[in-house]
């Protein structure tokens, strides 16, 4: 069944919905067809008439689905082909109107059944073309048969029925741009949703001041690199760090500067380090820093260059001589190791490096 369905709706998801609607949408052509055929059982409408509406029909439909089923459709600009099947529905109703003689007036109501089909799919300028070209071809279909047929297209009849027809069709329309408007607000509120989420999760997960990513997230890329541990040959490292004399200079020089001490360490660090590290802000003047292993030589190679590299950083020009130091305590996870047992580590080693003089790294 599946294959099947397959073969006739094809399997991209977005062809075959626009299949699906097609072959709807073919259900107005099916209604005549039956209403054309009946007609000529009951003798009025001839035989040949009904079998010319029939047959175009039948031939709209399979061109149609042809065009669909083959992809032939992705080379225009609105890929669903809605407005030339509508168009093309609506010429047939009007023929329809044209040949069926007494029971013209009940193929009107088709038209209302051709607007319901586009008019979740419609824009405003296709919703406006469709109801100005159905009410300028039925005027144009009813002014001929008036001067063709006026035994049965009584002009005062026709005159009524075109009023209605046209008010319907305005309100059909009418009502068919509140909806459109009702779902591109929508749309428009669903976009506005996803950024403001995307921006929620970004504060959720990125240190403001720094760039960096925050503890909270830091916790969750940790316990992963934790869980893939047992799966990785090298397995990786990690790095506590404090600013040295972080208090001091917001005592000394303003929170302004040490703020911009903060920043500027975020900046060189995601300048300096390996794109595979991971850097987060883990609280105040302190950063922990997550080291992939590889075979590229010890990560801790990364921590002594970042130091190189902030040893040339002038924090401010006011303050030539102002240069941001660190201490580093540097360890490796080792598999079975709870995170917080290797944080652990890696703040004792810390602990030492600032007892050694700091602006040096001690490995545990």
């Amino acid at each position: 069944m599946n294959n099947f369905l397959n073969l006739l709706l094809s399997t991209n998801k977005q062809q075959r919905l626009r299949i699906r609607r097609s072959l709807l949408a073919s259900l107005v052509f099916f209604i005549s067809i039956n209403s054309v055929l009946f007609l000529s059982l009951m003798d009025r409408v001839p035989v040949t008439t009904a079998q010319f509406l029939s047959l175009g029909m039948m031939l709209s439909c399979v061109l149609f689905y042809g065009i669909l089923r083959s992809g032939f459709n992705l080379h225009f600009k609105e890929p669903a082909l809605t407005m030339p099947q509508i168009v093309m529905a609506m010429t047939w109703i009007c023929i329809a109107y044209a040949t069926t003689g007494l029971a013209h007036q009940s193929t009107l109501m088709l038209f209302a059944l051709v607007m319901v089909f586009g008019i979740f799919v419609m824009n405003t300028r296709n919703i406006i073309i469709a109801t100005v070209y159905s009410i300028l071809a039925i005027a144009i279909t009813m002014t001929y048969k008036i001067s063709t047929e006026p035994n049965i297209y009584l002009w005062d009849v026709e005159l009524v029925t075109f009023l209605m027809f046209a008010a319907m069709m305005t309100t059909i329309a009418t009502l068919s741009l509140q909806l459109t408007q009702m779902k591109n607000r929508l749309k428009s509120q669903k976009q506005d949703l996803e950024i403001a989420v995307t921006q929620i999760q970004k504060i959720a997960a990125y240190d403001e001041l720094t760039g960096l990513i925050n503890r909270r997230r830091m916790t969750e890329v940790l316990a992963e690199h934790s869980r893939n541990h047992s799966r990785q040959t090298d397995g990786f490292a990690i790095a506590m760090i404090d600013l040295d004399h972080f208090k001091s200079i917001n005592d000394n020089y303003g929170h302004a500067i040490g703020d911009k001490v903060l920043a500027i360490f975020g900046e060189s660090a995601r300048r300096v380090l390996r794109e595979i590290d991971v850097l987060s802000r883990w609280g105040g003047e302190e950063f922990l820093l997550l080291m992939p292993k590889t075979n590229n030589g010890h990560p801790n190679v990364g921590i002594e260059r970042l130091r190189a590299y902030l040893a040339c950083i002038e924090v401010s020009s006011e303050l030539p001589n102002l240069r941001i130091q660190f201490s580093v305590g540097f360890t490796c996870h080792q598999v079975g190791e709870s995170i917080y047992d290797t944080i652990k580590r890696a703040d004792g080693a810390l602990y030492k490096a600032k007892a050694q003089g700091r602006n040096c790294t001690v490995l545990n």
